[in-house]
């Protein structure tokens, strides 16, 4: 089995980020617990991408468990590379990450 990398597009960083503080800010060591749920999930990524469902185009989505959050990402198989394009909300409108893939 090959392992795929990961790259990240900007804007799906700068949510991360700006999750990891709004966790923060509820309560110290949230963000922590989220980024380190963030990471099994990513990893699982990187060894079975396909076990997610494609849901608009090419474009999978991997939900956190502990965290009402998704990770939406394409993969990129010529590279074998996982693209994150969007860390969201669950209730959030998904035009916010269609348009991405």
């Amino acid at each position: 089995m090959q392992q795929y990398s990961t790259s990240w597009k900007p804007k799906a960083r700068r949510e991360e980020k700006e999750i990891y503080d709004y966790y923060e800010v509820r309560k110290e060591g949230l963000g922590e617990e989220f980024l380190n749920e963030q990471e099994r999930v990513e990893t699982i990524l990187t060894k079975y991408p396909k076990i997610y469902q494609i849901v608009h185009k090419n474009i999978r989505q991997a939900a956190l468990k502990r965290f009402e959050y998704k990770i939406s990402f394409v993969v990129n198989e010529t590279q074998k590379q996982i693209i994150i394009i969007a860390v969201t909300h669950n209730k959030r409108h998904e035009r916010n990450w269609k348009a991405r893939g």
